[in-house]
């Protein structure tokens, strides 16, 4: 199972800084938006490592905004994946049964966006993350608000739909570091 901070490199005149920096990586459809590997005990010497070559190729950490979440759910036929989960700050009225209808495959995606928006919206609830499915694949990657997902290491993380997935995750607000 492995933990990725995304990240991307708004610099591109440059090549990009994942050559230059030794931690396992993924990327999107280009190289300019990527993830790199970390686990949550290293997190601090992994942000040490990174923080000066990221200031010199003006590499932006990503955050997820509800905003954010509502347009890959929007979206999910285009990125090729269905949703399986929408976590929230707290649960909401009717959460439980939001979440089995989805389980159960009664719910479209566009029934899932209203929901959710409902959920945002009426209850003023936030949230912290999206479970999606690669069509592709039986493995489920966890989008997280804090800007990093979380993949089992059957993902393959080399595939068309998953680097459009990581590319579409990015676009959109950065932090810079």
């Amino acid at each position: 199972m492995s933990l990725y901070k995304l990240y991307k490199q708004c610099d591109i005149k440059r090549n990009p800084v994942t050559e230059n920096i030794m931690v396992p990586s993924i990327s999107g459809s280009d190289h300019f938006t990527f993830g790199f590997e970390f686990t949550p005990d290293e997190y601090k010497s992994y942000e040490q490592k990174i923080w000066k070559s990221f200031l010199k190729y003006a590499v932006m950490q990503h955050i997820m905004t509800d905003d954010k979440f509502i347009k890959i759910i929007d979206n999910a036929e285009y990125l090729n994946i269905k949703i399986k989960k929408v976590k929230f700050d707290f649960e909401p009225e009717y959460y439980e049964e939001f979440i089995q209808d989805i389980v159960n495959l009664k719910f479209s995606n566009q029934d899932i966006l209203k929901e959710t928006k409902e959920f945002l919206n009426v209850d003023g609830a936030k949230i912290q993350q999206l479970n999606v499915q690669i069509n592709e694949s039986n493995e489920i990657i966890h989008i997280f608000d804090d800007g990093c997902i979380f993949c089992n290491s059957n993902v393959n993380v080399k595939s068309k739909d998953f680097k459009k997935l990581i590319t579409y995750i990015t676009s959109g607000k950065m932090v810079q570091l």
